[in-house]
């Protein structure tokens, strides 16, 4: 009886902050109502509301002008007007690509790192550092260059 009875509230817990989490009145998700006889019974939380998506019933007749389409005229007037629907092409300099693998949280502790190193005259520690901050630097570049490529069909 007290399984149940934990079933049930973790049950209702779990529709409530669903509910809540999802911030939609209108969510279908099933609460349990009871539980008789060894079996939970499920009834529909929202059942008696309509979805506003629901408001306005689909259209059943599409118009002859709706059917056939855009004319070659009106198609020239929006090339015209509104230019081809793609996407501009983003060029980015190699350059700047590799200047960006120096800059961040991380690279800019490395950096911050070389300068202490290099002000205390801790020569190893600054190669070492240095390193390890082109090293990043470079394998990062290498990275975004190969990801840029499998993007170009």
């Amino acid at each position: 009886m007290e399984l149940r009875n934990l079933i049930f509230d973790l049950v209702r817990l779990y529709s409530a902050s669903h509910q809540k989490l999802s911030g939609n009145p209108y969510c279908f998700t099933k609460r349990f109502a009871k539980i008789e006889r060894n079996s939970i019974v499920e009834m529909s939380d929202h059942s008696h509301q309509k979805s506003p998506l629901h408001e306005k019933p689909a259209p059943t007749q599409i118009s002859d002008e709706e059917r056939i389409g855009l004319t070659s005229e009106r198609v020239e007037e929006l090339i015209k007007e509104h230019g081809y629907n793609e996407l501009p092409v983003i060029e980015i300099s190699l350059l700047y690509m590799l200047f960006l693998q120096f800059t961040g949280t991380m690279p800019y502790m490395l950096e911050l790192a070389c300068v202490v190193a290099l002000a205390t005259q801790d020569y190893p520690d600054f190669g070492i550092i240095l390193a390890m901050l082109c090293a990043n630097g470079f394998l990062g570049f290498y990275e975004q260059l190969k990801a840029a490529e499998s993007l170009v069909f």
